[in-house]
């Protein structure tokens, strides 16, 4: 109770008497409105607040002549509910309240879902992507008891009926959006972690139950939660997964889209921003596939953790999901470090012509394997996670050293290594090495870019020059113009006229 009147503390400061205080209160806040009625429930502006939070709730207003209806219910914990802080202990739901908030929220269209009435994995798994109730198929693998899912389900109805209560009774998509933005990010003040927390605790900002009580994720735990408020509110969404990051896109009558950064507080940022030299195309996907998007994550963790079997069990479940390259990819690298050789060079090889859907060029850890440039250690050194420390990076560096002068012709062994040291700024390190990588394959346009960076920073013209026509050559085979080449020829230009001999 304290903490509720700590909220209130500097409307209290400036209001003498409950008539001036509700006045000052925010007529669509559903949880200012609960709150004041239960500071002043035998008030004539209590029972206002109470008819108010009804008429934002969608109760019938003969059910609010008294609040002998909310009287069947734990007030506080509603309330705890609605405006939780993220330091708080998160508050748990007994059956009559869960029922209570499941029955104002009753009319919300994930209810007609085939999904949400049903409590097994594999019935999930089985439905067609339109059936399926996003909140129910990620928190049925996550906390497996049907009281606690119920529980965080309900924290998601009383989300929806909140940002609800501020949008006009027949709000367009993007009023939709709108709000939840003003919801997500600023009332509830959903933020992401910072990286040296996140990277060591990644578990606790992915799953979704706590990104709810923490208020704190990584792209993917908001995205789900994203989702799952916009299924309530009647909100069609695509989840776009660029490599190694996911966020949401609305698509406008006009066949343009509306992008939502969930790590930058939902703003829109330009489709082009997700590109770069080795990505030049965002897979879509679908809300089935975004299932499988979790197990990956969850295997990913395991990964750093150096749990294997259990990872592979979870790269198994995400295919079910999302039968693609990554999934397969991931699966076979897992394969190989649980020591089942066969099974991953059969994925392997299967694997190793083929172009992602999003990129230029096949995988070089594949090639490289088969050929016999490296084997399973060599291939974890370049998973090893870093932060923003010097000494994680310094760390992998060795770890790199020993695995390139092992294996000379490992690839992105070595551009991984390279990579350490550009992290740390030694551009003088780093250019051999890249040049070492350039003679394994002249045709890696990623290679040849940083190479044409690297040249520029030392004014070394001709060679910036030509490394960067070498960058735009290998990516027109592709059709692919990323604004990152424009921006080196913008500042070779203002430099240096194109030199005869890079024509």
């Amino acid at each position: 109770m304290r903490k509720i009147w700590l909220f209130f503390v500097p409307l209290i400061l400036c209001a003498n008497n409950s008539s001036s205080l509700y006045k000052s209160l925010n007529p669509r806040s559903l949880s200012h409105q609960l709150i004041f009625f239960e500071l002043y429930p035998d008030t004539e502006e209590g029972q206002d607040a109470l008819k108010q939070a009804c008429s934002l709730l969608h109760i019938p207003d003969n059910q609010c002549v008294s609040y002998n209806f909310l009287k069947k219910t734990n007030m506080q914990g509603i309330i705890g509910l609605v405006n939780n802080q993220a330091i708080q202990k998160h508050y748990e739901l007994n059956d009559e309240e869960i029922a209570f908030i499941s029955s104002i929220a009753s009319y919300f269209p994930n209810r007609k879902l085939k999904g949400y009435s049903m409590w097994d994995e594999e019935g999930i798994r089985q439905l067609e992507s339109n059936e399926i109730d996003i909140a129910r198929a990620i928190l049925l693998p996550q906390l497996k008891d049907k009281k606690a899912i119920q529980a965080y389900e309900a924290n998601l109805d009383l989300m929806a009926l909140q940002i609800q209560a501020t949008m006009s009774k027949k709000p367009t998509d993007e009023e939709k959006i709108h709000a939840i933005n003003q919801f997500i990010f600023f009332d509830m003040r959903f933020r992401f972690p910072p990286h040296s927390v996140h990277a060591k605790d990644v578990d606790l900002y992915t799953f979704l139950p706590s990104v709810m009580d923490s208020r704190r994720g990584v792209c993917l735990g908001v995205s789900m939660l994203y989702l799952c408020l916009a299924q309530r509110l009647n909100l069609t969404l695509e989840p776009v997964t660029p490599p190694g990051h996911i966020f949401l896109r609305y698509k406008k009558a006009d066949g343009s889209y509306l992008n939502i950064e969930n790590t930058a507080r939902g703003i829109h940022l330009p489709t082009s921003r997700y590109l770069g030299i080795e990505t030049k195309a965002i897979p879509q996907n679908t809300l089935k596939e975004t299932i499988g998007m979790v197990f990956i994550n969850q295997a990913s963790i395991l990964w750093g953790k150096q749990d294997y079997p259990h990872a592979e069990e979870l790269y198994e479940k995400a295919k079910r999901y999302l039968d693609d390259y990554t999934v397969n990819q991931l699966l076979a690298y897992t394969y190989l470090f649980n020591g089942k050789t066969k099974q991953a060079e059969t994925i392997f090889k299967t694997l190793k012509d083929e172009i992602p859907t999003h990129g230029v060029t096949t995988s070089s850890i594949i090639e490289d394997y088969l050929d016999g440039y490296a084997d399973a250690e060599a291939i974890k050194s370049i998973f090893q996670p870093v932060d923003e420390t010097r000494k994680s990076i310094e760390n992998k560096q060795k770890q790199l050293e020993k695995v390139c002068k092992r294996w000379p012709k490992f690839r992105a062994g070595l551009l991984q290594l390279a990579g350490t040291w550009l992290q740390i700024g030694r551009l003088r390190e780093a250019l051999p090495i890249l040049e070492k990588c350039a003679a394994l394959n002249d045709n890696d346009p990623l290679v040849n870019y940083y190479l044409s960076i690297i040249y520029l920073e030392r004014f070394d013209y001709n060679n910036a020059w030509q490394r960067y026509l070498k960058t735009k050559a290998c990516l027109a085979t592709h059709d692919h113009y990323p604004k990152a080449l424009e921006q080196i020829e913008m500042r070779l230009r203002a430099v240096c006229p194109q030199p005869h001999s890079a024509s």
